[in-house]
């Protein structure tokens, strides 16, 4: 197996991807996770035709949780071979369910960004996504996997897809919404 050469997270908000985080840090990968100032930078990259797109963010192996990241994964493909891409996913109804609960949360970093959003629009939005990256990665399951942490994958899958031995340790759960804890208690 070759040396990768970044990890992508390119997931939807509340599919896992904070969980992810926690976890390929803890597999000794060092993470950029957010959406604000990077997205901001990779905004003025892509504006700018600066190349590789990454430019101007702190140096890392992974990066999380940035929407500019999700929505380019082709480009980051191109200018970053040997990288990995994880799609995190869940079921689409569970997936609207978290969004409009999280919508409610004026602390959540993610309220702005999807307070005006349409449920068909978001649906619309997602499935496109992930057409789009299956259809891209198809003939290559070596450089992208699709985890559901939301239903129970991890380290099972997410260990063999990067070269790491399986911790004896649990999956990171982060963000539980009360009524996904009541429901796996």
């Amino acid at each position: 197996m070759s040396e990768i050469n970044k990890i992508f997270g390119i997931g939807f908000f509340k599919t896992g991807t904070v969980s992810l985080w926690r976890a390929i840090e803890y597999l000794g990968f060092t993470v950029q996770h957010g959406m604000v100032p990077q997205g901001e930078q990779i905004r003025i990259n892509l504006a700018n035709f600066v190349s590789p797109c990454l430019y101007g963010l702190p140096e890392a192996d992974a990066y999380m949780d940035i929407d500019e990241l999700r929505n380019h994964f082709d480009l980051l493909d191109r200018e970053y071979p040997n990288s990995k891409f994880i799609l995190t996913t869940r079921p689409l109804e569970d997936w609207l369910a978290s969004v409009q609960a999280q919508k409610h949360k004026r602390r959540s970093p993610y309220y702005h960004a999807f307070e005006h959003q349409d449920p068909l629009l978001l649906k619309w939005h997602r499935t496109a996504h992930h057409n789009a990256v299956r259809e891209y990665f198809a003939d290559r399951p070596d450089d992208m996997l699709e985890l559901k942490i939301c239903e129970g994958e991890g380290w099972e899958k997410l260990c063999p897809f990067l070269g790491k031995p399986v911790p004896n340790i649990s999956f990171p759960h982060e963000n539980k919404s009360p009524t996904h804890l009541k429901a796996s208690q």
